[in-house]
């Protein structure tokens, strides 16, 4: 079986693997501009702002990559993550609120007469659209990885590899 394992991992198909690794990459990237950056104040250097974006992609990479490795784990955690991030963001821009626990303390403990005070058409519209986000990439990720086997074989699991199914 290890044998098997390393004939697959060095039979990778390098051209399968860099397009999944763009694919990831790309997600993150849009989830990174789209959610994470925009809550960087503009008044700082653009050197800040540089290294915020590296930071941000090198530290979500990796969860999209986990998030990758299941098409049905990445359905749930892309629409989950776009459609909380962009209502945190509406929070951070709108409401003036940091993200922070008494952030959670509020959304969690409001009632429908203050729920309904906040409710507006922006805030929809960044609902809408971290849904419509997720959706694409989603619909993007199925198709992508649509060849079982080969996938397989793209991260050296083989016929042993069980996490594309």
């Amino acid at each position: 079986m290890l044998t098997k394992m390393k004939h697959n991992i060095t039979n990778i198909n390098k051209q399968i693997f860099i397009v999944n690794f763009l694919f990831i990459l790309a997600v993150t990237i849009i989830y990174s501009l789209s959610v994470n950056i925009p809550l960087i104040k503009l008044n700082y250097p653009k050197e800040y702002f540089i290294l915020a974006l590296f930071m941000s992609v090198a530290r979500d990479f990796i969860i999209w990559f986990i998030a990758f490795l299941n098409k049905w784990v990445f359905a749930a955690f892309s629409f989950l993550s776009f459609v909380a991030g962009f209502g945190l963001k509406y929070v951070n821009e709108y409401l003036n609120m940091g993200l922070n626990i008494g952030t959670f303390e509020v959304i969690f403990s409001t009632n429908l007469v203050e729920a309904k005070g906040v409710m507006n058409n922006t805030l929809i519209t960044y609902f809408i659209t971290g849904a419509v986000i997720s959706i694409i990439l989603t619909v993007l990720r199925f198709r992508l990885v649509n060849n079982k086997h080969k996938m397989n074989y793209t991260l050296g699991g083989g016929e042993y590899c069980l996490l594309f199914h």
